[in-house]
């Protein structure tokens, strides 16, 4: 490990008082301290500034800034980063989240440890849920939805699609041909981060990607973050998260990087509309037969998916278990995600404007409350007409047995080095042994 290299740490902060200790302390903790910590103060009307600078961090405050977090990022980028070396490392993390006490010297050490001479890198974090809740709630559903999410991520050996905007650690270089690339190479224009996109860290992560860079998760890079206390809050949130990946999907286009995650949305979208399918099916053979079709190879299949989801939920403890166990309340969890992810496609396919905490379409009101009510019960009305096609051509469980195997077999894929997404692009990398690495 070269101790020559700085570790600065940029903090995005808007009115984070109540969080912003715990996140500092975390970072006072770390077994690897940081050489410079800055908190980017963004239209902050609290006490965040004072409490920052009692920790002894460099306050910065944002001037005019009308792009949220990737507008105050940037502001702070182009103040740090003439300041230091291309081996330099910047640690650039949310003001809600609190680090583990091993994640800047797991993440300084795969930075900084080279697999493959050729290759660079990036390191994002595992995050998991950083409060308790009750056990049937929206916290609780994200919490146990987090425990996958770091359970998935161990299963592919830390091959993370995205590098999560809770903590990032990055090169100075790489920051630096990010900034010098947009407009040639990459969409935008001469900033680190996006001002166009509504999930900064997924277009950052595609950036990095397409100009060479690899994404690692070390096992020991994990944090705890604050998620959504309400399904309101929750609903925004996930809608910019999907309309923002689909946005930036659309501005790269199709290549050798952006299509794994395009065929990754299409099989979701195919999962979505699966349930309305099956649905549709069920239905009519209950009604025209008064069971569903018994087969032994589909219980236990059946079976084994009930069981790996509360078996992955298992570090949440009891209250994670139980809302596992009881299955339902994560059907109708993953229903409502449905919706979002629904919602997201009109928007992206109608060109609603854009905003940080809500997408509104242009057009009436009346329009705006209607047109996607619509869309959704159009695209779920011809999903149920196609079960019924396929019905009177008797071929409706055949369809659902193709598309429920395809989803177990490319899960199982995930967990190895034959994922035919990873392999697209070639970005599984396999570690040479005893390098006890995580990377994706």
């Amino acid at each position: 490990m070269n101790a020559e290299k700085s570790l600065t740490v940029i903090i995005a902060a808007h009115n984070e008082e109540h969080r912003i200790s715990e996140t500092l302390i975390s970072l006072a903790e770390q077994t690897r301290p940081a050489d410079t910590i800055i908190v980017i103060c963004d239209r902050c009307t609290d006490g965040t500034a004072a409490i920052a600078g009692s920790f002894g961090a460099r306050v910065m405050h944002t001037t005019g800034n009308a792009y949220r977090k990737a507008g105050a990022l940037n502001q702070a980028l182009m103040t740090v980063l003439p300041e230091l070396n291309d081996e330099d490392m910047i640690l650039i993390m949310d003001a809600d989240t609190a680090l583990t006490s091993e994640f800047l010297a797991s993440a300084e050490e795969r930075l900084t440890k080279t697999v493959e001479p050729h290759h660079s890198f990036a390191v994002g974090a595992i995050f998991l849920a950083g409060s308790d809740c009750d056990t049937f709630s929206a916290k609780a559903l994200q919490r146990n939805e987090y425990l996958r999410y770091a359970h998935d991520l161990n299963r592919r050996h830390g091959r993370a699609e995205v590098i999560s905007g809770t903590a990032g650690l990055f090169p100075v270089h790489a920051l630096r041909e990010v900034s010098d690339s947009r407009g040639d190479k990459l969409p935008g224009g001469g900033y680190v981060y996006s001002l166009q996109s509504l999930t900064e860290d997924n277009e950052l992560t595609i950036a990095l990607k397409h100009l060479g860079y690899r994404s690692a998760s070390p096992g020991g890079c994990t944090v705890h973050t604050e998620i959504m206390p309400t399904f309101a809050t929750l609903y925004y949130q996930r809608l910019r998260w999907q309309r923002g990946a689909l946005s930036t999907l659309r501005e790269y286009g199709v290549t050798a990087i952006t299509l794994p995650y395009l065929i990754r949305q299409i099989l979701m979208y195919i999962g979505v509309l699966f349930a309305p399918f099956f649905i549709t099916a069920a239905t009519h053979a209950i009604y025209t037969v008064g069971r569903l079709p018994w087969s032994w190879l589909w219980f236990f299949l059946g079976l084994i998916v009930i069981v790996e989801r509360i078996w992955t939920v298992r570090g949440g403890g009891v209250k994670s278990l139980t809302l596992a166990v009881f299955v339902v309340p994560e059907v109708l969890y993953d229903i409502f995600q449905h919706y979002v992810f629904l919602r997201a496609a009109f928007d992206g396919l109608t060109g609603s404007r854009e905003y940080w905490d809500h997408i509104e379409a242009d057009g009436s009101e009346r329009t705006k409350i209607v047109a996607p009510q619509l869309f959704i019960a159009c695209a779920v009305a011809l999903t149920c007409l196609s079960a019924m096609l396929c019905i009177q051509l008797g071929i409706q469980w055949v369809v659902i047995g193709v598309v429920v195997a395809s989803g177990i077999t490319h899960s199982a894929l995930r967990a190895t080095s034959l994922d035919p997404l990873v392999l697209i692009h070639g970005s599984y990398h396999t570690e040479k042994p005893g390098t006890n690495l995580r990377e994706g």
